[in-house]
Order: C-alpha cells, then sequence, then structure tokens
C-alpha cells in the first residue's frame, strides 16, 4: 500500500498530541504531521502533498473555514475533515459548500476518529480509480 500522509492543524497543543499519536497507529503506511496554526498548515501543504488534512474550524487568525479554502486552492486533491465543538446547520451548510468529507464533533473518540480516516482514505482512494465511493453499511 502506497503511503498517505495526513495534516493535523489545531491550536491545541494536546489535541496534535493524541491525533498525532492515534492516526499514527493506524499503520506503517500512514505518516502524520501537525501545524498549530493556519500559516504553518499552508506553508506545510504548499511544500508537500497531503492525502487528508484534519483541522479545527474554530483556529485562530484566519479561521479553518478560510484555511479550508486556501488548502483546497494549494491541494484540491486532499480529504478535509473538520472538528468542532460548535456544529451548527450554518457549519454543515458551509462544510457541505465546500466539500468537506466530515464535520466531526468534539470531544471525540479515537476510535470513530479513526474509523472515519480510513473510510475517507478509501473513499478518496477509490474515486481516485474510477470505483465507487464507500458506503457504509
Amino acid at each position: 500500500m502506497l503511503e498517505k500522509r495526513i495534516l493535523v492543524v489545531d491550536h491545541d497543543p494536546l489535541v496534535l498530541f493524541t491525533l498525532h499519536a492515534a492516526l499514527e497507529k493506524l499503520g506503517p503506511e500512514m505518516e502524520t504531521q501537525t501545524a498549530h496554526d493556519c500559516a504553518e498548515a499552508i506553508e506545510k501543504a504548499g511544500r508537500e502533498a497531503f492525502d487528508l488534512i484534519l483541522l479545527d474550524i474554530r483556529l485562530p487568525g484566519m479561521g479553518g473555514i478560510a484555511l479550508t479554502r486556501a488548502l483546497k486552492a494549494i491541494s484540491p486533491e486532499a480529504v478535509i475533515i473538520w472538528f468542532t465543538y460548535h456544529e451548527s446547520r450554518a457549519v454543515a451548510v458551509e462544510a457541505s459548500n465546500l466539500g468537506v468529507y466530515r464535520c466531526l464533533q468534539k470531544p471525540m473518540w479515537i476510535a470513530d476518529i479513526r474509523q472515519v480516516v480510513r473510510e475517507a482514505l478509501d473513499t478518496a482512494a477509490a474515486q481516485r480509480d474510477g470505483a465507487p465511493a464507500y458506503s457504509p453499511g
């Protein structure tokens, strides 16, 4: 299996540490990097391609929604997953408009995050290969 590159963006060091450790345990083919703010995320995405980007939509500075737009411009193939404490109908609509794969509600269970990441990566790979997208259950 080809290596999958994941970027996690959050201003909370504990969230970054926890998600990095959890996602690295998905297997040796997973490489996870972290960014503590929008500028660092844009810099890393401009330097290297990521298959999947998880980000908190409540980030200081430009914020996660604007960051998503910037990341989509840099890396349109990357799958983006949002997480937030403040999910609302407006957030769901914005996620849909921007092509966000899923919006997860904090606090999150590690097992759920791993499952969503696996599904997102499988769906993206299937779509690139022309196969039908993943459909749970």
